[in-house]
């Protein structure tokens, strides 16, 4: 038994009570209190520029993101620190970030502050979604607009009746 639990993701402690039946305690796993080492990566990061602190040669840019985080990244490129500047509180953008990245519970991989460099960005679009849709529509020789019932056939792709 111990052997089998053991793969699994929770803890089992069995003892033989009074009856000489099992009864096992389950328990969290040991794993899910253990902190986990830092990792060196490079990913994307997504928010709005909520302010940047230039301190000696660093500049520090703080970024709100969709859960509503602040993060913290350095930026040692004085040009880049310039050209994001005028987008502070105008929408969002997306920071390709280089360096230390830490597990934080419940949050899950953040860049690590103090550790984590902001290396390039770009403004991403900020278009209402049944405006996309529209535009998708409007496209005459995608082949969606020439079908008799366009929901029809959406639905018996999907498999739905």
């Amino acid at each position: 038994m111990d052997k089998v639990i053991g793969d699994d993701r929770g803890h089992v402690q069995s003892n033989p009570d009074t009856d000489k039946q099992m009864v096992a305690n389950l328990s969290e796993g040991l794993y899910v209190d253990e902190v986990l080492p830092d990792i060196r990566t490079s990913a994307d990061v997504d928010g709005v520029v909520t302010r940047l602190v230039v301190c000696d040669e660093i500049t520090h840019l703080y970024l709100r993101d969709y859960r509503d985080r602040e993060l913290k990244l350095l930026v040692s490129d004085s040009t880049l620190a310039c050209d994001i500047a005028p987008h502070i509180q105008d929408g969002l953008v997306r920071v390709v970030a280089d360096g230390y990245w830490q597990r934080l519970k419940p949050y899950g991989w953040l860049p690590k502050q103090g550790a984590c460099y902001a290396r390039s960005f770009v403004v991403l679009k900020t278009t209402p979604l049944a405006q996309i849709l529209d535009e998708f529509t409007a496209i005459a020789a995608d082949g969606w607009n020439a079908l008799d019932d366009p929901m029809a056939a959406w639905k018996k792709l999907r498999g739905c009746k």
